[in-house]
């Protein structure tokens, strides 16, 4: 018999077994189908108890909620959050069919400079927007931004707004968690900044950052250039003011590096204007999956 969480059915595979989309310590998302609106949707399932206690479950609350009310080209919709048999919170979420970067990177290796500095400038569109809304998003990372067709090539969504409060629960997103994350306010968009900055060298390069004390207590300490040195100096120049340890060197909102990133991108083709563009357009040779 399927799993139902109240309207929404969840999607079974050929197997008869549950549809998963993925699964981390805060939760499972499914391929689900609301039978309401007739549309699939990813589900997201939390049990209860790992939303903590009374104030963290109503900022939990409040930030879905505030999701709902995202409307952005660059950020997966959030559709509804309800609560099933006292057990288990769920949230109904745009089905972004795609990939995302982190899979694309692993199968493929780095990106085009150009092409990286466009989707984490648009990744920041999504944060000045959501900020904007009273969110931030604490979970950024290639795992959350998903690569899916669109009508005049590839769109970039950002997704899993509204799970800030579950950030903590996640140990695969320490290598992009900020020094200064877990005493920041929890409205400081700061952290969100820094995590794009991290997943900016993982697109130029196809490693996270590291150095001779690796990563202490998820945060970089004297991050190496690696391979980054192959990178455009303006990218260099940019991921230095991003990664700053001290949250008041790096910019103060994602509007303000929003504005960076687009006088990056001018520099960067300036001085490498053969560089490929994002895959599915017209004068693209090579998909971003292709190693650079």
């Amino acid at each position: 018999m399927p799993i139902r969480y109240q309207h929404y059915e969840v999607a079974t595979q050929s197997d008869g077994s549950p549809s998963e989309l993925g699964r981390s310590a805060s939760g499972v998302t499914y391929r689900a189908f609301d039978a309401d609106l007739q549309v699939p949707v990813a589900l997201k399932v939390i049990p209860v108890a790992l939303v903590g206690d009374e104030a963290r479950r109503l900022r939990f609350l409040r930030d879905v909620r505030a999701a709902t009310l995202l409307h952005h080209p660059h950020i997966g919709a959030v559709f509804r959050q309800g609560e099933e048999a006292e057990t288990h919170y769920f949230i109904a979420s745009e089905l972004v069919e795609g990939e995302s970067l982190q899979t694309i990177v692993e199968r493929g290796g780095p990106v085009a400079p150009t092409d990286a500095l466009e989707i984490v400038r648009v990744a920041a569109e999504a944060l000045d927007a959501a900020l904007a809304g009273g969110l931030v998003h604490r979970r950024v990372r290639p795992a959350n931004l998903m690569v899916a067709a669109g009508p005049h090539g590839h769109v970039v969504k950002l997704i899993g707004f509204g799970l800030a409060q579950l950030a903590a629960l996640d140990p695969t997103a320490s290598s992009f968690t900020s020094p200064e994350a877990s005493a920041a306010s929890p409205d400081d968009p700061r952290p969100d900044g820094y995590a794009l900055g991290v997943t900016l060298w993982y697109l130029v390069t196809g490693e996270l950052p590291s150095g001779p004390t690796s990563i202490e207590g998820g945060a970089l300490a004297g991050p190496s250039p690696g391979r980054l040195r192959e990178a455009p100096a303006p990218i260099v120049r940019l991921l230095w003011r991003m990664l700053e340890r001290d949250p008041a060197a790096r910019f103060p909102n994602p509007g303000a590096l929003r504005d960076a990133i687009k006088r990056c991108q001018r520099d960067v083709t300036a001085i490498a204007p053969a560089a490929l563009s994002f895959p599915g357009s017209s004068s693209s040779r090579n998909s971003a999956a292709s190693p650079r």
